[in-house]
């Protein structure tokens, strides 16, 4: 069916069918990877039930109907996979729930709702590579296994062997290895040799979170530009690939859109061609942040300078910006990686980072301009040095908050164990002297007074246990402490 939309002539058609029509009928509708085409011919009769496969030979010719531009005239048709209807999970004239379809992976990309949003996936994939391939850029395939990590971008999902009897080292790779987190590492190294560059692949994150923002496993468009000197340059490109991707889609997929328009995100088209046709917005993260005081909606949190935008802190932005794209710019450089390019701006201190922001979604591209002054990122690197080694010193210390919190648990547990002891030993005398005459009473209560003795030197050996586990962390911290130089 390649070729249907653009050749006419004699054509062969394998699909499925989507509409069932069990008598002589002169209409055949089925689904193919294209979506839904209708196909007239001489009237058959053919047994045919929702889900079957079918074989259609005859020619496509222009169509006289308004509604479509080529049709294809039946000659032959024969069903070469039958379907029971009954037992077919997806139903003909039902909308399924997606909670439903999931738990048939194998036949829910049948449906219309998947079946668009798959091929809009695959038009969006399509004008991104073409984009950034009309616009000089080097597609670079990076790892998919790694060794290293991308700053805040969440835990990692570490590549074990499935059998570790079958390799002798402790690491397949020598090293522990990871799902990719980021390729941006590895972009930034191919940027000095083709300057323009960039990946789009799958992307992990072992997050503690399962919502539509938090997935552990998703795609994602990174690029690197080198010789560029302002975010200017840089909201410029991401504005481009949003616009040439949202138009590409919209001018090649027209039916699945209107069908996604229609079921699935109601309004998403209309916004869409809004935010075409004006130009994005730009403010500054200190503007962003006092737009959000003098708000009269009550966020969950509080806007703050200095802190990050939250997800309802960014979809009002846009909304107080009339529902077009904007860009928060020159975020303080606590809130961002020791790489980005310090703005040199006195007591603000911000950086040339920037995240655009779109109407129901919030961010949805993110960048900055790298800091190339040397003795600066020195500098940078330095001072993040010594906050790691505080943070070391910190679990050193909460470490050791544990060991003594446990033994001094194990202590009271001792002491209310030998209290047991005495009281028992205490009510067993006082049986003895009520029943025994008072030689043996004598006898008993030296015993008695023995067993305290015991019980008293345990505690003292579990007070002196204590008290060596406190002061061998103690010299752990102090050793800790001197190696750091704090």
């Amino acid at each position: 069916m390649l070729g249907a939309r653009r050749l006419l002539g004699a054509l062969r058609l394998c699909s499925s069918v989507s509409c069932p029509r069990p008598l002589a009928s002169v209409r055949l509708r089925v689904r193919d990877a294209l979506g839904v085409q209708d196909a007239s011919g001489e009237r058959v009769t053919v047994q045919l039930t929702f889900g079957s496969s079918v074989q259609v030979q005859g020619q496509l010719v222009k169509s006289l109907s308004k509604r479509q531009n080529v049709e294809l005239k039946a000659e032959k048709i024969e069903v070469i996979g039958s379907c029971e209807a009954k037992a077919f999970p997806i139903k003909y004239k039902e909308r399924h729930p997606l909670e439903y379809l999931r738990q048939y992976p194998h036949l829910r990309c049948r449906t219309n709702t998947l079946g668009s949003i798959l091929r809009v996936r695959s038009e969006a994939t399509a004008a991104i590579h073409s984009y950034f391939k009309d616009n000089g850029f080097v597609h670079i395939h990076t790892p998919v296994i790694t060794s290293n990590d991308c700053e805040g971008a969440g835990e990692l999902f570490q590549v074990e062997p499935s059998s570790k009897m079958k390799v002798p080292e402790e690491n397949f790779f020598n090293v522990p290895a990871f799902l990719t987190v980021s390729g941006q590492l590895h972009l930034e190294v191919m940027s000095g040799a083709f300057a323009q560059v960039f990946t789009f692949g799958p992307t992990f994150r072992a997050e503690n979170s399962q919502s539509r923002r938090h997935l552990a496993e998703f795609y994602m468009v990174e690029a690197e530009i080198a010789f560029i000197d302002s975010l200017q340059d840089l909201m410029q490109v991401m504005e481009e690939l949003f616009k040439a991707t949202t138009e590409m889609v919209l001018a090649n997929c027209p039916e699945d859109v209107a069908l996604c328009h229609r079921f699935i995100a109601p309004g998403q088209k209309d916004r869409l061609e809004h935010m075409l046709k004006n130009n994005f917005l730009i403010i500054s993260y200190t503007e962003a942040v006092e737009i959000l005081k003098q708000a009269s909606q009550n966020f969950t949190f509080t806007p703050k300078w200095g802190e990050d935008l939250h997800t309802e802190h960014e979809k009002y932005l846009v909304r107080h910006c009339g529902g077009t794209p904007v860009f928060v710019v020159n975020y303080p450089s606590t809130l961002k990686p020791f790489y980005m390019r310090d703005n040199e701006d006195g007591p603000q201190q911000t950086v040339a980072a920037v995240d655009l922001l779109v109407p129901g979604v919030g961010e949805l591209f993110g960048g900055s301009l790298r800091e190339e002054r040397y003795h600066i990122l020195e500098q940078r690197l330095a001072r993040y040095c010594r906050c790691m080694e505080v943070v070391e010193v910190v679990e050193v210390v909460e470490m050791a908050e544990v060991v003594v919190d446990v033994v001094v648990e194990m202590a009271e547990v001792v002491v209310e164990m030998a209290d047991v002891v005495v009281e028992v030993v205490v009510e067993m005398a006082e049986v003895v002297v009520e029943m025994a005459e008072v030689v043996v009473v004598e006898v008993v209560l030296e015993i008695v007074v023995v067993e305290m003795l015991v019980v008293v030197e345990m505690a003292e050996v579990v007070v002196e246990v204590v008290v060596k586990v406190v002061e061998v962390v103690v010299e752990m911290l102090v050793v800790v402490v001197k190696s750091k130089n704090l």
